[in-house]
């Protein structure tokens, strides 16, 4: 397992996008999305910061819209400072994320969580079950593998992107 969350964003056209909560980290790319672009025939992706904007992508502190999804990655306990809930799509929690599910659907309510293989097991396992007694969707990416999100008239679809 990796240590930190890592999203692909790959797009019909090719274009493809590698985020991650910290700076470009080469054993994290070599090890996690290499065999994955490479497969695919993709071209090298372009590292996406905190603070990137372009015609496809908006990132904003961990906020990425993209395809009309939000989608926000939690890594840490900065997300109790939050004035305002903003709803999101999708919830990625990583390692680094503390804290009570029920204080944390009201600041970023969400349609769907996805817990990152970078969390202790122990977390994910409460997570999941907090997140169930709610009734909002989980997807525990240690189980699932890499997974895709696709962007539907409905919302959105996730697919998974590899054999586990």
């Amino acid at each position: 397992n990796y240590k930190n969350p890592l999203l692909h964003l790959v797009f019909d056209d090719g274009k493809n996008y590698l985020v991650s909560t910290v700076p470009q980290l080469d054993a994290e790319y070599e090890y996690v999305s290499k065999p994955y672009i490479k497969s695919r025939s993709l071209p090298v992706p372009e590292w996406v910061n905190w603070q990137y904007s372009d015609s496809l992508v908006q990132c904003d502190e961990g906020c990425f819209v993209f395809d009309g999804l939000t989608v926000k990655v939690l890594d840490n306990t900065f997300w109790r400072d939050a004035e305002c809930a903003t709803p999101v799509d999708i919830l990625v929690l990583g390692r680094g994320f503390f804290g009570r599910i029920k204080d944390l659907v009201e600041v970023y309510p969400a349609s769907c969580v996805v817990v990152d293989a970078s969390l202790y097991r122990r977390s994910r396992e409460r997570i999941k079950r907090e997140y169930a007694n709610l009734g909002v969707d989980v997807v525990d990416v240690s189980q699932t593998g890499a997974i895709k999100v696709v962007a539907t008239d409905e919302g959105f679809d996730l697919i998974p992107i590899s054999d586990k």
